[in-house]
């Protein structure tokens, strides 16, 4: 029986050891995968709002230097930060080296269309409209627009595929460690199942061995009793000598 306790307590301990790992790397992986699915909806959430800001700033500051209204360069204003921010979260998200060095492409050409949007600005508040609007559709801010678009749109598809793809490898991960988690399970049952029934047949031996073990002296001590009444009762003097001694004698050699 001490063997089958030990067997049982280093079970336990190996099963349990083997849950928590399988359960925390379960636990991980599917954490990593709810953050993978988080920065694909950001990054998608992301695009529109690069492209729509980017409309705006261009919109806003040809329409300020078209009608020479404050207005449009305050609305320039107000939605630059927005997409400066967009972008700059947008290349914390390209992966690789390459994405890396096309994120410098776009940040550079944006920073070209932004010098060139307020230097427009500038000139228009010094009442040079017919220069600004030379500057903003010049074929130099063309050139830069044009390397910034398609630029920024390859990139965050590009960002988008790679955080597809760690889905996908996140996912099967998860899948794989749940099969894991489930032959772990089946193998520990059938071994907790092993173990279980050889405690009981141990059980059921050391009882059939106890069992014999009474009856044989029940049955020794019935022989004895026999003998003991068949030697009493006899006519017979009976006696047993041991080391020159009487060990036992009978009524009837006594009374002999």
């Amino acid at each position: 029986e001490p063997v089958s306790y030990r067997h049982i307590t280093a079970s336990v301990i190996l099963a349990a050891i083997l849950f928590t790992v399988l359960g925390w790397h379960t636990y991980d992986s599917y954490r990593q995968h709810e953050k993978t699915c988080e920065r694909i909806i950001r990054i998608q959430k992301l695009r529109g709002t690069i492209l729509h800001y980017a409309e705006v700033l261009t919109m806003s500051a040809r329409m300020a230097v078209t009608t020479g209204d404050r207005y449009w360069e305050d609305r320039y204003r107000e939605f630059e930060p927005g997409l400066n921010a967009a972008i700059k979260e947008a290349f914390q998200l390209a992966p690789g080296e390459e994405g890396k060095a096309g994120a410098s492409r776009i940040d550079a050409a944006n920073l070209s269309l932004v010098m060139m949007e307020n230097q427009a600005f500038d000139l228009v508040q010094q009442g040079h409209l017919e220069e600004a609007r030379v500057v903003l559709f010049s074929d130099a801010y063309e050139e830069q627009k044009r390397i910034y678009s398609e630029g920024i749109g390859p990139l965050l598809s590009q960002v988008q595929r790679e955080l597809e793809t760690n889905q996908r490898l996140e996912r099967d991960m998860i899948l794989m460690l749940f099969v894991a988690i489930a032959v772990a399970l089946a193998l520990s049952l059938t071994g907790w199942m092993l173990l279980l029934r050889s405690i009981e047949t141990r059980r059921r031996e050391l009882q059939s061995r106890l069992m014999e073990r009474r009856q044989t002296e029940e049955a020794l001590r019935a022989s004895e009793m026999k003998f003991r009444t068949l030697v009493e009762q006899t006519l017979t003097g009976v006696y047993i000598l041991q080391h020159d001694k009487f060990y036992y004698t009978n009524p009837q050699f006594q009374a002999i």
